[in-house]
């Protein structure tokens, strides 16, 4: 979710605070590359754009097309015993007040 959060569990899992394994749903796979999703709960689009078109000041266009409807997974790390620090409502504050400052 935030950049912070990602750091944190990059810097446990070199610590090894974070134990490597054979099989990513139990660690970091040791010499090859495992995707995770650090977020602090479950969101959804609607979450993220919505803060950004209300800092933003513009209102949103939604359609009934066709769309992508996967699911991001957001409990690969905390399967390994890592928990992230920062909430969704702290990171979307902290986006909203980014966009309204124009950074």
């Amino acid at each position: 979710m935030r950049v912070d959060d990602l750091a944190a569990l990059i810097a446990d899992v070199a610590a090894g605070t974070v134990a490597t394994a054979d099989d990513a749903e139990r660690g970091p796979v040791a010499g090859g590359t495992t995707p995770v999703i650090v977020a602090g709960k479950l969101a959804t689009w609607r979450d993220y754009l919505g803060t950004v078109i209300d800092a933003l000041g513009v209102a949103p266009e939604w359609t009934d097309e066709p769309a992508w409807t996967g699911r991001l997974l957001t409990d690969r790390a905390r399967a390994w015993g890592w928990a992230p620090r920062v909430s969704l409502a702290q990171a979307m504050d902290e986006l909203r007040s980014s966009l309204a400052a124009g950074s």
